[in-house]
């Protein structure tokens, strides 16, 4: 089978910048950044712009997620929804 896959301007300059970074930082904070990325209107800025912005919020929540533990973040969240019937493939919520 073969994948089909397309990456949209701004998704390649996304990606290109993280790794000219060298994206160290917790996944949680890259999907934050990209999240906050995907928000802009595209259709007025230049290629030149779009890397800015990335580079700006990569760099932004790199500098946010330092001295935060996301666990603790992402736990107090999670233990408020209802996800009794949510399949876990690595957490016990037993213990």
């Amino acid at each position: 089978m073969k994948l089909n896959m397309h990456l949209s301007r701004e998704q390649a300059i996304f990606f290109e910048t993280m790794l000219d970074l060298n994206y160290e930082f917790e996944l949680e904070l890259l999907i934050l950044a990209y999240h906050d990325f995907s928000r802009l209107d595209f259709s007025v800025l230049s290629d030149k712009d779009v890397h800015s912005r990335a580079k700006h919020l990569i760099k932004h929540y790199e500098a946010l997620g330092k001295g935060v533990d996301l666990y603790d973040v992402r736990w107090e969240s999670l233990i408020k929804l209802d996800l009794d019937d949510a399949e876990w493939e690595y957490l016990d919520l037993d213990q």
